[in-house]
């Protein structure tokens, strides 16, 4: 357990971090994007006809090729849930940087700890892990399943792996007048490594020495390769209201900072006080950019430390 909380803890720091560097660094070639298969989780119900009955994991490993170094822009587009023919969410995961001849890995924990910090939005997800980047790569993933077992008298476990299988991901190619936009993201200022969104990191502002919930906080950059014009940035609390601010025009590699109160009943009453919201780059999709499946990212705030 401690060794995967690790991982995990080294895989958000990676894919956080590398989020700031710019896109101009990367070699101008079209941007293309990878859809890559994913099937997470367990399947309980011996008679659903969506999904055998069973356990489901999926790695999908990335290896740049490109002969430059690259950032790489992940995302999570849902088939399940919901229930089709119905849209499922498209979640955000992170950016990452690979040198050439570097390789990493988005497995089922990964996406469950980078984009459902709270868990699964059901017993298993079905979708695929979308890969946008300016350069080549070698995309493969690896599935495997194993039957459930009864072990007791009310649980059912994994039993041995009974099927692998590794697939190649073939790229498809964007317009080539993609690479020569703007691509506006939302940056934490400073890593959070706390699901929950402890005061003083990610998008949750430090303690208030008056007592008052911390303000929600977020950096607004431009990393793509031109200028983006002035936009507008949201923070939005769901249920709670929105609060939107103005991002001036931003050359490549320049930020904005930007700050919004959090309201009070966001935080609930329960134990920890925890609020959940989106901070969104371009709200307004006023802004041709490079990709558009980066825009949002998701926030939490502890209304005080824990302790």
């Amino acid at each position: 357990m401690t060794q995967t909380l690790l991982r995990l803890a080294v895989t958000v720091a990676a894919l956080v971090c590398a989020a700031k560097a710019p896109l101009a660094q990367q070699n101008p070639a079209d941007v293309t994007s990878y859809a890559a298969k994913i099937l997470c989780g367990t399947q309980p119900d011996a008679k659903n006809l969506q999904l055998v009955h069973g356990f489901y994991a999926t790695v999908v490993n990335i290896l740049n090729t490109s002969g430059t170094r690259l950032s790489i822009d992940l995302s999570v587009a849902l088939a399940h849930p919901p229930v089709p023919p119905a849209a499922g969410a498209v979640v955000p995961i992170g950016i990452v940087e690979l040198d050439d001849g570097e390789a990493a890995a988005v497995d089922c924990a990964d996406i469950e700890a980078l984009g459902f910090p709270f868990g699964l939005p059901d017993h298993y997800i079905d979708g695929f892990v979308v890969i946008k980047t300016n350069g080549a790569l070698s995309v493969q993933a690896v599935y495997t399943a194993a039957p459930l077992i009864k072990k007791d008298c009310c649980k059912m476990w994994p039993g041995p792996v009974a099927s692998i299988d590794v697939e190649g991901v073939a790229p498809v190619s964007a317009p080539a007048t993609a690479r020569e936009r703007a691509d506006l993201i939302p940056e934490q200022p400073v890593l959070d490594q706390d699901p929950l969104g402890a005061p003083g990191t990610g998008f949750c502002g430090p303690q208030q020495a008056d007592g008052s919930p911390p303000e929600a906080v977020a950096i607004i950059a431009n990393r793509g390769m031109k200028d983006a014009p002035a936009s507008t940035a949201r923070f939005d609390f769901g249920p709670y209201g929105q609060e939107d601010r103005p991002v001036p025009a931003l050359a490549p590699d320049k930020t904005h900072d930007i700050t919004a109160p959090i309201p009070r009943q966001c935080f609930g009453s329960g134990r920890l006080n925890t609020c959940a919201f989106d901070v969104i780059a371009d709200s307004a999709m006023t802004v041709p950019e490079s990709l558009e499946t980066n825009n949002t990212r998701r926030g939490h705030c502890l209304r005080s430390a824990r302790e």
